[in-house]
Parts: C-alpha cells; structure tokens; sequence
C-alpha cells in the first residue's frame, strides 16, 4: 500500500475500534428516541405573541409589522436557529426587542409552552 494511503488507513481502523458498536435494528423493529426533559431557557421578559412571516428583514407579531435586528435569533420548538426565510406559517412565540424596538430573539413555543399560563413580567 502507498504511504500515502497508509496513514488514513490506520486512523480510519482506529476510529472504527473505539466506536461502540450500535446494533442495527430488526426488520419491523422500530428505533425511537426519547424526548429530552430539559427545559430551554426562554428570558422571562419575553413578550407572547402571534407570529406571521413577513417581507425580507421583517415579520409580523399579532398582526404588526415589525423590523428585525442585525443580529436576530429565531429558535424553533427544538431551539435550533432558523433562518426568516425559513418560516412558512403563523407560530406562537416569544420575542424581544432591543433599545430601537427591532426584534433581536424569537422563541417558537412548543404546544405545551404555548399552552402555559402567561407570565407576569
């Protein structure tokens, strides 16, 4: 064998010695994951409201156009970051404003978020 070739050889059998073998699963069995219990952090002075896609740079939050930060964060349900153009349909959210009234962080509730009583800020 090459040299070349030699030394991912061996990182390549490496890796696959130290990687725990997962067993692949039966035919007609079902592999599920089980939800994690933790709870995202969601600011408490966070405003609920009605979310809508808007035009570029903006969204609308119970009906209100609103401009969005440079620095915008908006979070699915499972709190990964998701770009405005990616949002197709209204959502109940979370959102705060920065000093110029832009919305700089968006929380997209769960159902069982959005089901939960309004907090007193």
């Amino acid at each position: 064998m090459p040299a070349n070739l030699l030394i991912p050889a061996l990182v390549g059998s490496l890796i696959d010695v130290m990687q725990p073998s997962v067993p692949a699963p039966q035919p007609g069995q079902t592999t599920m994951l089980a939800p994690a219990a933790v709870s995202r952090p969601i600011a408490a002075a966070a405003t609920k409201g009605q979310m809508t896609p808007g035009a570029a740079g903006t969204i609308r939050i119970d009906g209100k156009a609103m401009t969005l930060s440079v620095a915008a964060q908006i979070r699915n349900e499972n709190n990964l970051i998701v770009q405005p153009s990616a949002l197709q349909q209204p959502a109940t959210v979370r959102y705060l404003t920065d000093a110029s009234g832009a919305v700089f962080r968006v929380w997209i509730l769960t159902a069982a978020e959005a089901a939960a009583p309004d907090r007193k800020n």
